[in-house]
């Protein structure tokens, strides 16, 4: 953006993300998410108040403020930011991170700016891997969470890692440690974060309509299977065997990258066929799972 007012474009987007070590201290945010789409949003919890005697609103109010961040089929590249931001520590919590969003424009001294989005928690994230008629699918994620403060940066470029993306042909599906071949796999975890406001004990002296506390709920780990072949499962037998779902995926270039999702415990809750006429066979698994872990 060389002449002022010309719109931005996704070149000049910065959308980073670093581990805070613990709430209340953000990090200068330093490393890129992946391919992603940017979508984060400053919410007001701005509503009509309304009274007797009137049919308009008395009064526009602001509510709770917070930061809710959701993007969308993030094209995966390394384990960075789902082992730092997406899955429990070793406590059985989330990590606290800071993400940057903004841009730096074109102009001979670039206009730097970002807003950094302190105390964010991945509420919930989605993976997935669909095979194609070409063989072009990648590995991608859907993550949604919820940060705090927002300041204003303006020191802040563009960053990208540095791996290509993983392909569908660079995974191995495996249930029970045996050969388990699929059309597409998908995972979903739900920490089930609940964000609490509280009244003050003594009056913050900034974010002052935040919220206060995200706290983990229980974990909720689901997801789907479907194959070109039938499981060979009896769901209606007595018992129904859990096994570990895990989807290992390496850069068959030898750069060494590799990432693996593990489904602990899964155990497929329906098996339905479906076709349509000059179409394909599908059998379709979805499952319900323990725990989940990535590394």
């Amino acid at each position: 953006m060389a002449v002022a007012g010309e719109p931005l474009q996704s070149r000049h987007v910065v959308w980073l993300y670093s581990k805070q070590a613990a709430k209340g201290t953000p990090v200068t945010p330093a490393t890129a998410i992946g391919i992603s789409p940017l979508r984060v949003r400053s919410a007001s919890g701005l509503r009509a108040i309304k009274g007797m005697g009137s049919a308009h609103p008395l009064f526009l109010k602001p509510g709770g403020a917070s930061a809710p961040f959701s993007p969308s089929n993030v094209l995966v590249q390394n384990t960075d930011f789902l082992t730092d931001c997406c899955v429990r520590n070793a406590q059985g919590v989330l990590e606290w991170f800071t993400l940057a969003a903004g841009y730096r424009d074109d102009a001979e001294s670039p206009v730097q700016w970002a807003w950094q989005i302190q105390d964010c928690k991945v509420h919930q994230f989605g993976m997935r891997l669909e095979g194609s008629e070409d063989g072009s699918g990648l590995l991608g994620l859907d993550f949604s969470g919820v940060g705090g403060l927002i300041t204003d940066v303006s020191t802040l470029a563009p960053a990208n890692a540095s791996e290509e993306p993983f392909a569908e042909w660079e995974a191995v599906l495996t249930r029970g440690g045996a050969s388990h071949e699929a059309r597409s796999f998908s995972a979903t975890c739900d920490h089930n974060v609940k964000v609490k406001w509280v009244i003050h004990g003594s009056a913050p002296a900034v974010f002052k309509r935040g919220w206060t506390y995200q706290v983990e709920g229980d974990q909720d780990v689901s997801g789907e299977v479907s194959r070109f072949a039938k499981s060979g499962i009896n769901l209606q037998a007595d018992t129904i065997a859990g096994s570990d779902l895990v989807l290992a995926l390496t850069d068959i270039g030898g750069s060494g990258n590799a990432l693996t999702l593990t489904t602990s415990g899964s155990k497929y809750s329906e098996e339905e066929q479906s076709s349509d006429p000059g179409g394909d066979l599908v059998f379709t698994l979805p499952f319900l799972a323990t725990g989940i872990s990535i590394a």
